[in-house]
């Protein structure tokens, strides 16, 4: 007790404990008053930059921004993601760590890391960084979706399951009913399929690639509803080759020669798949066979 009684009456004692209480509130009043405000204005412009295509610009401000604060997880998540964006992998992926590293408990860091791991087709990193976001975010449908992406390819069924627990969390999940529908035609589910692709349509009408799809299912059943949907596809995105191609096919399966090859042209002068030239071939030669 007469210790701290003589620190109290310590005149250097009581200015070094004065200076350490304005500092403290200084910090707190900094931290949770003036920070968010420049931080906030930062990501806006930082935002816009990268919106706006100025990348370099978008990563000084948000360089700028760590001068007030180093240890801020959301300015290393920003400059990963807009590393991503310009293919910048390396520099992302030190960057979503460092993110990662002083927060934890951000699922959208997990996620977007994830993405990162699959562009480099590390299936199991990403595996393990989208399971630890549905871990900190169990009721969030779209790392349910995402993690359906892994399996596409490897486990349609698995995928299907995923899509199914994303749309339980969520019926309004567009892309969900999109992705499991299309997975569905896959698996000769064509009813199934057209069932979901309806649904997509319902929720997010102005996507052409939901008309594409289905399209394509009902094209399995020779629908001529097929031809209705290829249409309104390409209403919607004119200037994309694959929805052309859809199109294109639907239209040749219908006896329609002269208008498929019309559009597969189209589809070419912009960009065709590889895959996509064995079908060209053959609907050039089919159209040249009957005169067009």
């Amino acid at each position: 007790m007469d210790k701290i009684r003589n620190i109290f009456f310590n005149r250097n004692a009581r200015i070094v404990i004065l200076i350490s209480v304005i500092l403290l509130f200084a910090s707190i009043i900094y931290f949770k008053v003036l920070y968010p405000k420049i931080s906030e204005k930062s990501f806006f412009i930082a935002e816009t930059f990268s919106i706006n295509g100025h990348y370099e610009k978008s990563l000084n401000e948000l360089n700028k921004c760590l001068l007030f604060n180093i240890f801020d997880s959301e300015i290393y998540y920003k400059k990963a993601d807009v590393y991503l964006e310009i293919g910048e992998k390396r520099a992302a992926l030190i960057n979503y760590n460092m993110a990662i590293f002083l927060n934890k408990n951000n699922p959208q860091i997990y996620s977007k890391r994830s993405l990162l791991h699959t562009m480099n087709l590390d299936y199991a990193r990403a595996e393990l960084d989208i399971d630890k976001a549905i871990k900190l975010a169990p009721f969030s449908p779209f790392y349910y979706a995402q993690k359906a992406t892994l399996y596409i390819e490897r486990n349609p069924g698995k995928a299907i399951g995923l899509l199914t627990d994303a749309i339980k969390l969520d019926k309004n999940f567009g892309y969900a009913y999109f992705l499991r529908g299309k997975l569905r035609i896959g698996k000769e589910d064509i009813n199934g399929a057209i069932e979901d692709l309806t649904i997509a349509i319902k929720i997010d009408p102005l996507i052409a690639d939901n008309y594409a799809q289905r399209s394509s299912a009902y094209l399995y059943q020779y629908n001529p509803k097929a031809i209705i949907d290829a249409k309104k596809a390409v209403e919607l995105a004119p200037k994309n080759p694959q929805i052309l191609m859809t199109k294109a096919m639907v239209f040749y399966a219908f006896g329609y020669f002269a208008e498929a090859k019309k559009d597969i042209d189209l589809a070419k002068t912009m960009s065709l798949e590889q895959s996509d030239y064995e079908s060209y071939e053959k609907i050039c030669k089919t159209s040249q066979k009957f005169g067009f």
